[in-house]
């Protein structure tokens, strides 16, 4: 009998590196945007520049004639060279577009893949107090077996471990939200490898390094718009000075049936044609200057939201010194605790208020290291920095 061979399909853990590889390659608002500028990029050779068709009726009752004609507007070359070099820079700007869309979505990814490492740290810390209060229980209800502990204390230290439970329970439906929602921007359902720990930040050099990147970059950006606007207005005025030529098909059929059907071709000028193709070229330089007007006002904005995400970032890195000093002593302090109450030299009370201090520390020290990192990814999105990159200088990937 043959053997049935089964083989299981790896299910991959996705690092951050591997979230952000596949948000380039499938997230939805990424790949439109590719597809609208590959759309343009195909339209810049002027043999691809479209022709505008025109289908119209006619027909002539007194002589009992009517007829069918298509008219195909074929821009003269140096017309068609003129609007070519507009949609090049029509082009361009959808390239530069691609690039804000892919840094906004990778900073979100990255944020959400924060949040998600975050959600799961905070998650352990909750199952180590759990394994706490659980042991504690064992020894308060060997306690009451003998009357050494009242039903007030094991119904208390039960309570403990009941809402222990139900906090994670809540947080396991966020971490799953949670990856839903990176699955949604990476665009396909991913599993992820989240960090055991999220990283210490070292310092908070990144908040000169965009500042330095969102002072240069616009006035490049700026420098390029309003370069294609004055190509634009050269090649408006070309536009006026060439007319599209149109070839006219048309076909007659007489009344007399023995004189058969005449099929008759002629040249036309349409002047409208020239005028709407000259109308476009105009609205165009109309966008390209409101985007412009848009730059500058939101180059303003940005850095004011810079100096805001900035400040979230300098206040986070300072409070995770001050949680990571306090973690090192809670965490010789629980240990003490706990052996003192189980050599009955305090009481249940003072147990569980360290304890509980333990806990707040902890997940204060980690909720801190992500409020950093949440940052961190914003100010990448605000200043337009390769998010990639970035986060391999720091050691995350």
């Amino acid at each position: 009998m043959g053997k049935l061979i089964i083989i299981a399909a790896a299910i991959i853990n996705l690092s951050l590196e591997g979230l952000l590889k596949e948000a380039e390659q499938n997230n939805p608002e990424i790949l439109s945007s590719k597809n609208e500028y590959e759309a343009y990029a195909l339209r810049v050779n002027p043999a691809n520049f479209p022709p505008d068709p025109v289908l119209f009726l006619s027909g002539k009752t007194a002589m009992r004639e009517f007829g069918v004609f298509i008219e195909q507007n074929i821009p003269a070359p140096k017309k068609l060279s003129a609007l070519a070099e507009i949609t090049n820079n029509e082009a361009l700007l959808k390239l530069e577009k691609i690039k804000d869309i892919k840094i906004t979505v990778l900073s979100e990814v990255s944020k959400e893949y924060f949040e998600y490492s975050y959600l799961n740290n905070v998650l352990e810390i909750h199952k180590e107090v759990k394994d706490i209060y659980e042991n504690m229980s064992k020894i308060v209800a060997a306690n009451y077996s003998t009357g050494k502990a009242s039903l007030a204390e094991l119904s208390r230290i039960l309570s403990k471990i009941a809402q222990t439970q139900t906090e994670i329970n809540r947080i396991q439906g966020e971490i799953e939200s949670v990856r839903a929602k990176i699955s949604y921007l990476v665009g396909k359902d991913v599993m992820i490898e989240k960090l055991n720990t999220l990283p210490y930040p070292k310092d908070t050099r990144i908040i000169h390094i965009a500042e330095a990147e969102l002072e240069n970059a616009p006035k490049i950006k700026i420098a390029k718009i309003e370069k294609e606007i004055k190509q634009n207005e050269k090649n408006l005025a070309k536009a006026e000075y060439y007319p599209d030529l149109s070839v006219r098909i048309g076909g007659t059929y007489s009344r007399d049936f023995g004189a058969g059907v005449e099929v008759m071709f002629g040249l036309s000028i349409p002047v409208y044609s020239r005028w709407k193709q000259s109308q476009i070229v105009l609205s165009k330089t109309i966008e390209e200057k409101a985007y412009e007007n848009l730059l500058e006002k939101t180059i303003l904005e940005t850095k004011s939201l810079l100096k805001e995400k900035a400040s979230t970032l300098i206040y986070s890195f300072e409070n995770i010194k001050l949680y990571q000093e306090a973690l090192d002593h809670a965490h010789v302090s629980v240990k003490s605790t706990l052996s003192r109450w189980t050599t009955g030299k305090i009481n249940l009370t003072d147990s569980l208020s360290a304890i509980t201090e333990y806990l707040e520390i902890k997940i204060g020290l980690e909720k801190e290291k992500n409020e950093y990192w949440k940052a961190f990814s914003e100010i990448i999105r605000i200043s337009g920095l390769d998010p990639l990159k970035t986060f391999k200088e720091v050691g995350i990937q």
